[in-house]
C-alpha cells in the first residue's frame, strides 16, 4: 500500500517498522533544527506571522516528546502508534512539506534581511561617508562672491551666491573642507567652501544677521522709492512732446527704421553727421544732467526724456534742442567738432543695440 508522509512516498508494507522510524526520524530532526518551514498555505491560513510562529514551536514541542518515544517504537512496546499519528496529523492539518523548504527559506531571507534604502553614486556615498556628528557653531562668508551648492562639491549644482558678510548656521563639515550650512536670512540649506568661511560666535553671527536683514530692507525701499520715481518721471514726461513725438523717460523712440547703432559707428541725419560715445569711456560726471539715467535703448537721457548729446558751441550751443535718429535731445556739452553730433550712450563697440 502507498502511503505519504510529508509529501514522501512510503511503501508501508514494504518495508518494516525500524526503517520508517529512521525515515521518520529524519523529518522530524529538520523540522526541529528549522531546516522545514511552514508553507504559503499555514501563513496565509494563519493571517499572522506570530501566529504561525506559535504553532510551529507547539509542533516542535510534540516532536521532542515523539523522540522519547522512538525506542517504545522500535520494541514494539507503545499499543498506540502516536508517533505516526503525529505525523499524518501533521501533514494533513498543518500542511509541512519538504519540497517547499528552499522556496521558504529564500522567501524568509528576502523578507528578513535588511534591504539597501537608497541608491547613491560614488561621489555622494563618499561625501556622506566623510561627514562627521552634528555640531552647532555659525560662519561669516569672507569672500566678494561665494557659491552656494547643492552638495559638497564644485560639480553639483550652483542653488544661489552669498556675498562677503553673509551668516550662515554650520550644520556639520566634511574632511574635504566643505560645510553643510543653513543660511540665517533665508533658512535655506546648502554646501560651501569652508576655506571662505570665518567661524563666528552665536552672539556675532546674531549681530552680523541683524545688519544684513537691515541692509536688505534699506535696498529693498530704496528700489521701491526709485521705481516709484521713475513712475512719476514717465508720467511727466509723457505729458510733453517735441516736433510731434511724444516724449519718453525710458523707453526707446521710433524716429527712423536705421537710427545710429554702436555697430554703424557713424550716421548722417538732420543736417548733422551723428557719432556715439560711452560713458563707460567718459564719465562726463561734471555734465550736471539733472536726472541722468540709462534708457532701455542704451541712450544716456534726462528727467525729461531727452537724449543727452555734445555738439559744438558755434554749432548748436549748450541746451539746445534737436531731432536725432534715435529722437529728442538736448545739448549738455560742446566739447565736439563742427557739425557734428555726439549720442551720449552706454554702449559698447560692435554692440547690437536696436
Amino acid at each position: 500500500m502507498e502511503k505519504k508522509i510529508f509529501g514522501v512516498k512510503v511503501m508501508g508494507v514494504r518495508i518494516g517498522r525500524t526503517q520508517k522510524v529512521i525515515c521518520s526520524t529524519i523529518l522530524m530532526v529538520g523540522m526541529v533544527l528549522g531546516i522545514i518551514k511552514p508553507t504559503q498555505e499555514v501563513m496565509a491560513k494563519n493571517y499572522d506571522t506570530g501566529i504561525a510562529v506559535a504553532v510551529q514551536e507547539e509542533v516542535r514541542a510534540e516532536l521532542e516528546t515523539a523522540i522519547l518515544q522512538l525506542a517504545d517504537v522500535e520494541t514494539g512496546s507503545l499499543e498506540k502508534n502516536t508517533f505516526f499519528e503525529f505525523f499524518e496529523k501533521a501533514e494533513t492539518e498543518m500542511g509541512w512539506v519538504i519540497d517547499d523548504a528552499p522556496k521558504l527559506e529564500t522567501k524568509w531571507r528576502e523578507e528578513t534581511e535588511p534591504q539597501e534604502i537608497e541608491q547613491v553614486t560614488d561621489l555622494e556615498r563618499t561625501d556622506l561617508i566623510q561627514e562627521i556628528e552634528e555640531v552647532k557653531s555659525y560662519g561669516m562668508v569672507t569672500c566678494e562672491r561665494l557659491n552656494f551648492r547643492k552638495g559638497p562639491s564644485v560639480k553639483h549644482q550652483i542653488k544661489k551666491v552669498l556675498t562677503k558678510g553673509s551668516v550662515c548656521e554650520i550644520l556639520s563639515r566634511t574632511k574635504s573642507g566643505w560645510y553643510h550650512v543653513k543660511e540665517s536670512s533665508t533658512g535655506s540649506t546648502g554646501y560651501v567652501s569652508g576655506q571662505y568661511m570665518k567661524e563666528v560666535s552665536e552672539r556675532t553671527a546674531l549681530k552680523e544677521q541683524e545688519k544684513q536683514e537691515k541692509k536688505i530692507k534699506a535696498a529693498q525701499r530704496a528700489e521701491k522709492a526709485r521705481r516709484e520715481a521713475e513712475k512719476k518721471l514717465e508720467e511727466e514726461a509723457s505729458k510733453h512732446s517735441y516736433k510731434g513725438v511724444q516724449m519718453q523717460y525710458s523707453k526707446r523712440y521710433n524716429v527712423t527704421k536705421s537710427p545710429l547703432t554702436p555697430i554703424m559707428g557713424t550716421k548722417k541725419y538732420n543736417g548733422s553727421k551723428e557719432t556715439w560715445y560711452s560713458e563707460l569711456k567718459l564719465p562726463g560726471g561734471g555734465l550736471k544732467i539733472p536726472g541722468r539715467h540709462v534708457a532701455e535703448d542704451g541712450t544716456i537721457r534726462d528727467k525729461d526724456g531727452y537724449i543727452c548729446v555734445a555738439a559744438h558751441k558755434g554749432y548748436k550751443k549748450y541746451g539746445t534742442k534737436l531731432m536725432t535718429s534715435r529722437g529728442p535731445s538736448k545739448v549738455y556739452d560742446t566739447g565736439c567738432g563742427y557739425g557734428k553730433i555726439d549720442v551720449y550712450t552706454r554702449w559698447k563697440k560692435g554692440q547690437k543695440v536696436k
